[in-house]
């Protein structure tokens, strides 16, 4: 047989016949001979014989044996059938929980939502440039200072100038120009000397303060070529711009001051 829970059963069921002295054939073609015939016929009515075939009962009741046989039988028959049922729905269940990514998801069901891709936003910030600051009001604007354009410094000429041209001294700063840069600038130049347009000798002091701190000083006579300024103003709020000298010498000169900003260094003129 295919199944080897109903072959046990069958073997089981012979083994038992055998046990109460029934000859049984595994060849279910083979006929009985006279013994196995008078045997069958005796058990089924219900006589049992000793070994030297004295009679040992003699009432007569049918044998229960192949009706309990028959139904153990079924039990394993039916027993074997439901562990290969469950075996083969757990196999099923367990292919199930796995999930098949190839099937579509069904209508209505819950879809994982997806993260969303992080994104780097670029820097806006505006590159630095250069600013006239004569082109700028001023916080303080005193008298003494003009705005000329163009101003000339010895052979050279410069846009956007400031001419100096009051008497002015370190206490009595008549000819100054203060900025409110808010530490929005990095960087201060200018070209300083004396006006070539203007009359006079002596000798003028050109001074750049960074709030409270002096950031540059010169000293330039009628003669001298211009004096070159760079200056770091990083963080500068308020930067400054003063010259001395005396009444009859020659006009200060400012070539050009600028100032690099990200942003204007304050409201147009």
């Amino acid at each position: 047989m295919a199944d080897p829970l109903a072959r046990y059963a069958l073997i089981e069921f012979v083994s038992a016949y055998r046990r109460m002295g029934v000859a049984v054939s595994m060849n279910p073609d083979r006929k009985p001979g006279k013994r196995e015939y008078r045997a069958r016929a005796d058990h089924g009515k219900g006589l049992q014989f000793g070994e030297d075939g004295t009679q040992i009962n003699h009432f007569h009741e049918p044998n229960k044996a192949p009706a309990v046989l028959i139904a153990v039988l079924f039990l394993l028959v039916a027993g074997g059938a439901a562990v290969v049922l469950l075996a083969d729905r757990g196999t099923d269940g367990t292919a199930a929980s796995k999930g098949d990514l190839s099937q579509p998801v069904p209508v209505g069901s819950p879809i994982a939502p997806t993260t969303p891709a992080v994104t780097t936003a670029k820097s806006t910030t505006p590159a630095a440039i250069w600013y006239d600051l004569t082109k700028y009001r001023a916080v303080i604007w005193n008298n003494g200072f003009d705005p000329v354009d163009p101003v000339r410094i010895g052979a050279a000429s410069y846009p956007a100038g400031i001419v100096g041209s009051y008497q002015s001294s370190s206490t009595d700063q008549n000819d100054k120009a203060v900025w409110a840069l808010g530490g929005r600038c990095t960087s201060f130049e200018a070209s300083v000397g004396k006006n070539t347009d203007s009359s006079g000798g002596g000798t003028g002091r050109f001074v750049v303060i960074g709030d409270d701190r002096e950031l540059f000083s010169a000293e330039v006579g009628p003669n001298d070529p211009a004096a070159e300024v760079r200056v770091d103003i990083t963080g500068v709020i308020r930067l400054t711009l003063f010259d001395t000298r005396r009444l009859q010498d020659a006009t200060n000169a400012w070539g050009r001051p600028r100032v690099l900003c990200a942003t204007a260094p304050g409201t147009p003129r």
